[in-house]
């Protein structure tokens, strides 16, 4: 009898267990969506801000950035509009034909950007539309002027209703619920979709507590803050925010088979004790292929869908390890970024779909130029590569880059509308750290890597600046201001 209890016991067990990690499977997929929902959208705004120059546009370049923003808008469906709000809190151009907000220098969101002296996205709390009837996520980006003052923020707005939406898919037989929130409670998003909850704050939970702690996922099990039912809770932090996603699922549905089949297992249960150990090692097997799987999935999440190349997410990675491994060391590192020039010419010119064309080809091209084994080529957004070489001193990484500019040239790519010549180039920039002098982090070697990118850009186009040195053609005289685009 003690055997049949355990065993029974036992079965309990394994149901919840399952279930735990089915849940904490969903609520990891929940969040590598929303990180990737806020990375598109933080690279919308970031291409967005090479638009801008550095002084308050007048109304054409005004009705210009909105029309860039139409543009953008289309290639990232899940963003609602884009906005740019001048230092004082003013909307100076918008996406929304009715925007709700004309002056938000109330705003959390822009305080928080004027009082920050980073470029990272920052993520408000949910605002209600009144003219439209909805809840929104605002987005912000901080705009930082040439002196380094505040010059304003870039926003996108993301609807509430997007996430629950894709939430739903994800509910099944079992009515599951999922929820976004903020590291301190705020509610973002919800399927079931209530209204009066989002924008409120829920309890302290040991979720949140969890969350506090670093923890990134787990699962427990604890009545809900919303209804008071008990119910299975999974949570996975999303990367690069401080929000968590939560997907739940009711402990009555997910035992409703096991109390099912109770009564019929109860004669039979010294015979499941035999295959016992059967079980365990089929679970075994599930497990180690869903490591497998996730696995993959990691590596799925660091590669360019269009390019093949690794992408902004591990660039993030990989240049503060190549440099922690270099300084270790005392080796040099260098950092090539490479730019596609008049790429906006190009889409206007042959389309987007022929400008797809241009980027595959360019980036292998690239790829083709860099062969040591730890150097990374990685597409850090738009048409920017950048191109990571441990190991590789000033001298080399010249000679590394303009083996790609020539590279690029050669592959003879037609553009008509090009002010550089008739055939697509690209403009590099590269800095190399070699310890003499060090810099004080990895973003000050990006700094400069990007500085020199932007005196070949200012230069003519179609050349390489390595530190204080250019090489390729001379600079040819060039008849409209460049930006950083």
């Amino acid at each position: 009898m003690a055997s049949a209890i355990w065993v029974e016991r036992n079965s309990r067990f394994q149901v919840l267990q399952s279930a735990g990690s089915q849940a904490r499977t969903q609520a990891k997929s929940l969040a590598q969506q929303a990180s990737d929902t806020f990375q598109m959208a933080d690279l919308a705004l970031i291409s967005l801000s090479r638009l801008l120059g550095d002084e308050t546009p007048t109304r054409s370049e005004r009705l210009a950035i909105e029309k860039d923003m139409a543009e953008l808008l289309l290639r990232v469906p899940r963003i609602r509009s884009l906005a740019y709000f001048e230092e004082s809190g003013w909307l100076l151009a918008t996406s929304s034909r009715s925007a709700a907000v004309t002056n938000a220098s109330r705003t959390d969101l822009f305080r928080t950007l004027r009082e920050g002296t980073g470029s990272r996205l920052v993520v408000g709390a949910p605002v209600h539309d009144e003219a439209a009837g909805r809840w929104q996520i605002v987005a912000g980006h901080r705009v930082t002027k040439p002196d380094g003052e505040f010059g304003g923020m870039l926003t996108a707005t993301i609807d509430s209703s997007y996430f629950s939406d894709f939430y739903a898919t994800f509910s099944g037989s079992m009515d599951g619920h999922a929820a976004l929130l903020t590291s301190d409670g705020i509610t973002l998003s919800r399927y079931p979709y209530v209204e009066d909850i989002i924008g409120a704050k829920v309890p302290e939970s040991p979720i949140l507590r969890a969350l506090w702690r670093g923890e990134t996922s787990g699962s427990l099990q604890q009545p809900s803050p919303i209804t008071g039912a008990d119910r299975l809770q999974a949570f996975a932090a999303v990367a690069g925010q401080p929000m968590v996603v939560v997907f739940t699922l009711p402990t009555k549905a997910v035992l409703a088979p096991w109390h099912t089949e109770l009564v019929t297992r109860l004669p039979i249960v010294l015979l499941l004790l035999a295959v016992v150990v059967g079980v365990g090692l089929r679970l075994a097997k599930q497990a180690e292929r869903r490591q497998v799987i996730e696995a993959g999935l990691v590596e799925l999440s660091r590669t360019d869908a269009l390019t093949g190349l690794l992408n902004r997410r591990d660039f993030n990675e990989t240049l503060p390890h190549a440099w922690s491994r270099c300084r270790e060391a005392r080796l040099p590192l260098s950092l090539l970024m490479i730019d596609v020039d008049c790429f906006k010419l190009f889409n206007d010119t042959y389309g987007h779909q022929t400008g797809d064309t241009c980027l595959q080809l360019v980036s292998l091209a690239v790829q083709d130029c860099v062969s040591g084994e730890s150097h990374r080529v990685i597409r850090y957004g738009g048409e920017e590569i950048a191109v990571v070489l441990p190991d590789t001193s000033k001298v080399r990484a010249a000679e590394i880059a303009e083996t790609i500019r020539q590279s690029v040239v050669e592959l003879a790519i037609q553009h008509a509308t090009s002010t550089v010549t008739a055939v697509v180039t690209v403009s590099i920039g590269a800095a190399t750290e070699d310890w003499k002098q060090p810099r004080q982090a990895p973003g000050d070697l990006l700094d400069d890597a990007d500085r020199a990118l932007y005196r070949a850009k200012i230069g003519g186009r179609n050349q390489v600046v390595a530190d204080a040195g250019v090489t390729g053609p001379p600079p040819q005289p060039s008849l409209r201001v460049i930006a950083r685009n």
